[in-house]
């Protein structure tokens, strides 16, 4: 996680929609000092129990952006089984298996629909 929140930060003058976990003040306001609005739906805590209907709006949208990236990601992981990779010792192993993993899942793509 540490290592996605520092390659978020080179992300200037942009504009990121995150799940949850990336919710936290300090990596909002650093994004914010390089110009990058990081939108997450808004979660609850021991203190408030419940949303706002605005809160629960502005999530449901934030949501509504993520999803279909969500079920890209799903699908390229159920059919390449690009996540299986502990073979891989290196970097460079590692952009090789997901690369062929993720043009494995093209040709599959292609040729099926």
């Amino acid at each position: 996680m540490r290592a996605i929140k520092k390659e978020l930060l080179t992300q200037k003058n942009t504009k990121i929609l995150a799940d949850k976990a990336y919710i936290d003040k300090k990596t909002k306001h650093n994004l914010a000092l390089i110009g990058t609005e990081l939108h997450t739906p808004i979660k609850t805590s021991k203190f408030k129990k419940e949303l706002s209907h605005d809160e629960k709006f502005y999530s449901k949208i934030v949501s509504s952006f993520r999803q279909p990236i969500e079920i890209l990601f799903n699908w390229l992981i159920e059919v390449s089984g690009i996540q299986n990779a502990s073979k891989v010792r290196s970097t460079k192993g590692l952009i090789v298996h997901v690369y062929g993993r993720f043009s494995a899942c093209l040709f599959k793509y292609l040729f099926t629909y």
